[in-house]
């Protein structure tokens, strides 16, 4: 049997983590809003609060990070190994952090 290709979703989104703790799931969405319309410029961000999108009991996330080591991630994230990341494998920022992508 053909496995199926996943569905992509929210592929175009631009997220930041920081430190910040929000009182709600409300206020997190103001801000995230908010921060998606400043970097696209007022177009379209796909972003839809509150929209069920997938059905699923599993989701992978991927996305691209700064780390100095494998300890910098979180228990559940590892370091995707992928041809487009191969020419940073060797090359440290200036503050000596490599471009990866996670899962």
């Amino acid at each position: 049997m053909k496995k199926a290709k996943p569905v992509r979703l929210l592929t175009d989104l631009s997220w930041s983590f920081t430190e910040e703790k929000f009182s709600s799931i409300n206020s997190f969405n103001k801000q995230f809003t908010r921060e998606q319309e400043e970097i696209k410029e007022g177009e379209d961000t796909g972003w839809e609060p509150g929209k069920i999108i997938f059905d699923k009991g599993e989701l992978n996330i991927l996305f691209t990070g700064k780390i100095k080591t494998e300890k910098d991630l979180a228990g559940n994230e590892t370091v995707i190994h992928h041809k487009d990341f191969e020419k940073y494998k060797d090359q440290k920022d200036k503050d000596g952090k490599y471009f990866v992508l996670v899962a």
